[in-house]
């Protein structure tokens, strides 16, 4: 039995997400996503361990001082190790940041992959991140929460 390792995972502050796949102990293989992609598993591999991590959430806005000041959630991390059939397809999701909100009563966008956009002077919120074998979902993290801004006269 051979075992490599597969992470997914997204920076809470950096504006796009990541995914590497690396070895365990000695194997000499590695593969790294900055967006969505898949993975083959290799002959000979029957097991995995799995990182995820979502996307963080967007940072608000102040009204009163007019600046960006309140920081978004940080996504949620799940860990996994997953039996896997050599030749089958792992499809990776990335999640995105959410949008920090730079003007005044717009809100902003959520992060890719499910991330929900911000009302307001909020920040949106983070995407999920996954891994999955055709239909079925094997790990997912939840993105951050964007962060909620102050509402309030110039």
């Amino acid at each position: 039995m051979r075992r490599i390792g597969v992470l997914v995972a997204v920076s809470a502050l950096a504006a796009g997400g990541l995914v590497a796949l690396t070895p365990l102990a000695s194997h000499a293989s590695s593969q790294t996503f900055n967006t969505d992609g898949s993975f083959v598993v290799p002959a000979g591999v029957t097991s995995v361990h799995v990182v995820v991590a979502g996307g963080g959430g967007g940072r608000g806005r102040d009204a009163t001082t007019d600046a960006v000041n309140s920081l978004g959630g940080f996504g949620g991390v799940a860990t996994a190790d997953i039996t896997v059939t050599p030749g089958a397809t792992l499809s990776m999701l990335v999640g995105g940041k959410g949008g920090d909100c730079l003007t005044l009563g717009t809100g902003e966008t959520g992060g890719t992959n499910g991330g929900a956009a911000g009302g307001g002077v909020g920040g949106g919120g983070g995407g999920r991140s996954e891994v999955s074998n055709g239909a079925t979902q094997l790990v997912v993290a939840g993105g951050g929460g964007g962060a909620g801004g102050e509402e309030g006269p110039l």
